[in-house]
């Protein structure tokens, strides 16, 4: 198995998800597991983890 990948986050998302916090109590242990996904395959290339691209709605709109 590789290394785990490094991931960073912006000073502005960071006051983001703070604020965020302070709304959604489980926010913190939701965000973790999606730190931990993205540590391990962040690419998705095991297909282990239902990751769709933000935005991403199933047949919302046509795709060109």
């Amino acid at each position: 198995m590789s290394a785990p990948f490094s991931v960073r986050s912006t000073p502005r998302f960071d006051r983001l998800l703070k604020k965020l916090a302070r709304q959604h109590p489980d926010l913190a242990e939701h965000f973790a597991t999606a730190l931990d996904v993205l540590r391990t395959d962040p690419y998705n290339h095991s297909r282990h983890h239902p990751i769709r691209k933000p935005g991403d709605k199933a047949g919302a709109f046509s795709y060109r």
